[in-house]
């Protein structure tokens, strides 16, 4: 189901000064006046809105407007509009735990690698928690078509592949660790809260890997999200290397927003994206954009942690090595940067074990400094 606006066609000269033209790819082409925010009705023709656009006033209109076009018939790419690190109301970075240099990479590339921000003992309690997890989740399902809401089995059910929003339970203390919440809080210059979380199982060899991807495109298009003001923490829980199905990524491309193709499909694929070729971008693109600016890997012994901007394209391979890997992914979303009501590309949201929406869950976090002891001093590992 569409709706129509009124679009303006051949405004006066006096209308044009006073107001500002807005272009929303094909969707929206019209006129934003400067004086009263409105949109303005004069000369008009109708101009067709997917429905998740829908609104009657200018404030929603705008609110609606999207300035990461995606989901066309072809893949395109546009600048970041947004910071990569972001300034305080003051002005300048934030401080915190990253050295003035760490920040300046993660400006520069959108990643950084830090290595035993947890230690041998924290990690061996981790390991510990995550196969007794594994063990309990596959005593209860047994094949694929058994996945519940949180958990998700490997194509064949072999073996499990990931549990869903552990932030809220099994590893809550661990999300909300001030060592990873003070990183995200620096790196956004805000309080922030946890958007989505899971427990990556990735067995030896025959653990499955994720496409090429940027998270954002799948925040915006499918979750509301306004603005790239979102960081991702990976821990390792056991270690990572190239040869295991580590994160690939694509330094740089965090500054380059790539549109994706649209598709219809169940909202699980745009989780997973592999298998698949829609909703991901263009093998024209990451061709283009791996010429440009190159590959890498991204990984480290058990305790490391990698923070990368939501934008960053990213990957991982399928792990044929005999040597599991085991990790704990944790987005954080600024609270400025809640999700919209309604996606900017899709008919329907995703539900909350993807995205946290639960007011409950969208505030602010009190770090948890139960496991914070003597914190070693970041190192950035630059690959």
């Amino acid at each position: 189901m569409s709706i129509y606006l009124p679009v303006p066609l051949l405004p006066s000269a006096s209308f044009r000064m006073n107001s500002v033209r807005i272009c929303h790819s094909k969707y929206f082409c019209g006129f934003l006046s400067r004086r009263n925010n409105s949109i303005s009705s004069r000369h008009s023709l109708p101009v067709v809105v997917p429905r998740a656009r829908r609104s009657s006033t200018c404030a929603e209109i705008e609110h609606c407007l999207s300035e990461y076009p995606t989901r066309g018939t072809k893949w395109e790419t546009f600048p970041r509009k947004h910071p990569v690190i972001w300034e305080t109301p003051h002005g300048g970075w934030s401080q915190g735990p990253l050295t003035y240099e760490q920040l300046e990479h993660f400006q520069t590339h959108g990643y950084l690698v830090l290595n035993k921000l947890f230690s041998h003992e924290e990690v061996a309690h981790l390991q510990s928690r995550a196969h007794k997890l594994n063990e309990k989740v596959r005593r209860e399902l047994v094949s694929p078509e058994d996945n519940s809401d949180k958990t998700l089995l490997s194509d064949y059910g072999e073996h499990l592949r990931a549990v869903f929003e552990v932030h809220k339970e099994e590893f809550q203390d661990v999300t909300q660790d001030c060592r990873l919440v003070d990183l995200a809080s620096q790196i956004l210059a805000d309080d922030v809260y946890i958007l989505h979380s899971r427990l990556d199982y990735t067995p030896a060899f025959d653990g499955q890997g994720y496409s090429w991807h940027s998270n954002f495109e799948t925040w915006h298009a499918e979750d509301g999200m306004p603005t790239p003001r979102a960081i991702s923490a990976r821990f390792y829980i056991t270690n990572s290397s190239p040869h295991n199905g580590s994160l690939m990524l694509i330094p740089g491309t965090h500054k380059t927003f790539i549109s994706c193709p649209k598709e219809d499909r169940p909202y699980i694929q745009s989780t997973l994206g592999y298998k698949t070729f829609t909703r991901i971008p263009s093998r024209d693109a990451i061709i283009r954009l791996a010429a440009e600016h190159g590959t890498g890997y991204a990984y480290g012994k058990a305790g490391t942690v990698v923070l990368y901007d939501s934008n960053l394209l990213h990957a991982s391979t399928n792990n044929i090595s005999p040597w599991d890997r085991i990790s704990l992914l944790t987005a954080y979303n600024s609270v400025a940067n809640k999700l919209g009501k309604t996606p900017y590309y899709e008919d329907r949201i995703r539900p909350e074990h993807i995205v946290s929406r639960d007011p409950q869950w969208v505030s602010p976090i009190v770090c948890n400094p139960q496991w914070q002891t003597t914190t070693p001093r970041i190192k950035t590992k630059l690959q």
